[in-house]
């Protein structure tokens, strides 16, 4: 996620192993061949991160919303092989495109954002199939409730210039978990409106902290 976050491919040294589960390093990078621009901390670009959750609404459709405001980092550690991913969520930046509904959400009943204004999600661990990334398990904290969460992920990667006009490393994933929301204290409504929520986070992640990630509007100036 978010992750989120996400995280990293497996090293090509893993490519023989039908799974590897570690707190692994970068596809294509070998080990004991890593670049110097891998290590260090990737800062989660808020203008390129998103977290969106849907669920059932009635037994009728899907409804869905998003939260406009996901921050954290990625540290990375010298020999790429671990890393650490921590993604916060701005509450109050819920987003359904219905003002009501946005009102409703923030309230005690469901994500209650004036006592708990943030979502967070820490790593623990990186699953790897071969080469690829599949899962990163950690701790999600909703309302003040810590449960243990994996997230699928879909695509994940790491590069040194993230395009052509923004020479910042960048890590970068898709992933996506399901959560009961009786188990964060949010089951207002169940079953009529269904307990399962799906999560899906998209983050890109800049080396260069704010500098980075303010670069990247340079060439919108006129």
């Amino acid at each position: 996620m978010l992750a989120s976050c996400l995280a990293l491919a497996a090293p090509a040294s893993a490519q023989n192993s039908a799974q590897n589960t570690a707190q692994g390093s970068v596809q294509g990078i070998p080990s004991g061949a890593v670049p110097a621009w891998l290590s260090g901390t990737f800062t989660i670009d808020p203008y390129h991160s998103f977290t969106t959750f849907e669920w059932n609404h009635f037994n009728l459709s899907t409804g869905r919303g998003r939260f406009n405001k996901t921050e954290g980092t990625i540290e990375v550690a010298p020999d790429a092989r671990t890393a650490k991913i921590n993604v916060v969520i701005d509450v109050a930046s819920v987003d359904t495109g219905v003002d009501l509904l946005d009102k409703r959400l923030k309230e005690p009943a469901f994500f209650n954002v004036e006592k708990f204004p943030t979502i967070t999600f820490t790593s623990d661990n990186l699953a790897f199939d071969g080469a690829a990334l599949k899962s990163v398990t950690g701790k999600l904290t909703i309302k003040g409730i810590t449960r243990p969460v994996t997230l699928q992920v879909e695509r994940a990667s790491c590069r040194e210039e993230r395009n052509p006009t923004l020479k910042y490393p960048v890590c970068a994933a898709d992933a996506m978990l399901v959560l009961n929301r009786t188990d964060f204290d949010m089951g207002f409504f169940t079953p009529l409106v269904g307990d399962r929520m799906v999560i899906r986070i998209a983050v890109e992640g800049l080396k260069g902290g704010e500098e980075a990630i303010q670069a990247q509007f340079q060439g919108f100036k006129r």
